[in-house]
């Protein structure tokens, strides 16, 4: 009886819990979309004539999650400011190709989220977009994307490596902050600044390459970066801005490339002075700097108690990269103008799509090869070359079959065409030489086949 009773008891509770509860549901959902919204799964969307924008994923919303390209026939292109935030079991999700724009805080604290890929149609990864996702491992960037701002990989303590696009041309402030786990990152050729905080506390980073076209390097760019032995600032770097360096304890190498770059209050030691009281968390003990002498380089060397040498001497283990030319353009020409003729043309895309051929093939680039024949050119004609081919078809068909006895008789028929004579004539051009062709080459070839 008193078994009956509870479980009378708990069942009234359950029933009085989903009669509350469902009404308040109905009433979020009717307030939905009262203001123009909708509800499929997990997901909350706007619909509006031409697209879909998710606006909300419920929070307790699990594992694998994916977003359709359409619903109902209209494709879903947007996902709105917040819409996935504090969604902390979703692991796994997916993005459809539709979508083209992400909102800030997008998937804020998504905590167990350990892998997404973005579409090819993402151009800028917003403010916080992954801010506070722990667990990330794995993310996937489009080709296509040209901004990454502020705080977007913010404290993502997992995140162990990236590859950003080639066309990735501007990173914000805090980008990957507090990326504890990142070691190694892939910085686009086209950057031109290190941004404030960049890095700041990412302390397994253990090696990283300043593009080329980098000019200047932000407050605290690599603070606390405890792992980092070698910085190389290249040619193009004017300004390195406050404390840049504070915190990279295990430096030993700090070259500059630039030869007077603008040092802003360094804030870092090679040495303890006796004249400074508290540079604790200042000193890099091991570091070398390498530059020009004579330079601010020295300058900011003897000021703050570090041996410098000569950027000749130092250590080769990053190559500069130099900047993308046309080998073939003068200077001062047009951009893009690869053959230096004033114009844009497809021999200009030609002259480009053969030298990447040539990189990619392991070969001495067609450019550098055209640059050695500009100065002069003659022509070398190579010898008609006469190929004949005796082409014999043996062609069987049974045509009858008489039957006498046990014996059957086929009739055949054989067929030789005549010969085959191929004449080709090859000009070549090349530079400064002359070749006297030699005699004309006959090569003749039998060959039988039999059907």
């Amino acid at each position: 009886m008193k078994k009956n009773t509870i479980m009378s008891i708990t069942a009234a509770a359950v029933l009085s819990a989903a009669v509350l509860i469902n009404p308040a549901q109905d009433m979020i959902r009717n307030a939905n979309r009262a203001a123009g919204a909708e509800v499929l799964g997990d997901l909350t969307y706007e619909k509006s004539e031409d697209h879909i924008k998710i606006t909300k994923c419920d929070e307790y919303a699990a594992e694998k999650v994916e977003i359709p390209p359409e619903i109902d026939g209209v494709p879903v292109t947007e996902i709105g400011s917040g819409a996935f935030s504090y969604c902390y079991d979703i692991e796994e999700l997916v993005v459809p190709d539709s979508v083209t724009v992400i909102g800030e805080y997008a998937f804020r604290s998504c905590e167990g989220m350990k892998r997404i890929t973005l579409p090819a149609g993402v151009k800028v990864l917003p403010n916080n977009v992954f801010h506070n996702c722990y667990d990330l491992e794995e993310i996937t960037l489009p080709d296509g994307l040209t901004e990454i701002q502020k705080n977007a990989f913010y404290n993502c303590k997992n995140l162990k490596a990236l590859t950003l696009p080639e066309t990735v041309t501007k990173i914000g402030d805090f980008a990957f902050a507090h990326c504890v786990a990142l070691e190694t990152v892939s910085l686009p050729s086209g950057l031109t600044r290190i941004s404030e905080d960049l890095f700041c506390d990412c302390t397994a980073l253990s090696e990283i390459r300043i593009p080329e076209n980098v000019t200047r390097i932000g407050n605290q760019a690599f603070y606390l970066c405890t792992s980092l032995t070698e910085i190389v600032f290249p040619e193009a770097v004017k300004t390195v801005d406050t404390e840049a360096l504070r915190g990279c304890s295990a430096l030993e190498r700090i070259a500059f490339r630039c030869e007077n770059p603008r040092i802003e209050k360094p804030g870092i030691y090679g040495s303890a002075d006796p004249a400074k009281t508290d540079i604790e968390g200042f000193l890099i003990p091991n570091a070398v700097v390498y530059g020009t002498a004579g330079s601010t380089v020295e300058t900011f060397a003897n000021s703050c108690n570090f041996p410098f040498k000569p950027i000749s001497e130092l250590p080769v283990t990053q190559e500069p990269e130099p900047a993308f030319t046309y080998p073939l353009a003068p200077e001062g020409s047009v951009f893009c103008d690869a053959d230096g003729d004033g114009e844009i043309s497809p021999k200009d895309a030609q002259l480009v799509l053969r030298y990447a051929v040539d990189i990619m093939a392991g070969k001495t680039p067609v450019w550098a090869v055209l640059e050695e024949q500009t100065a002069t050119t003659t022509t070398t004609t190579t010898a008609a070359t006469t190929t004949t081919t005796a082409v014999t078809t043996t062609t069987t068909t049974a045509v009858t079959a008489e039957t006498s006895g046990n014996t059957t008789a086929f009739v055949t028929t054989t067929t030789t065409p005549p010969a085959t004579t191929t004449t080709t004539a090859t000009t070549a051009t090349f530079a400064g030489t002359t070749t006297t062709p030699p005699a004309a080459t006959t090569t003749t070839t039998a060959t039988t086949a039999a059907a």
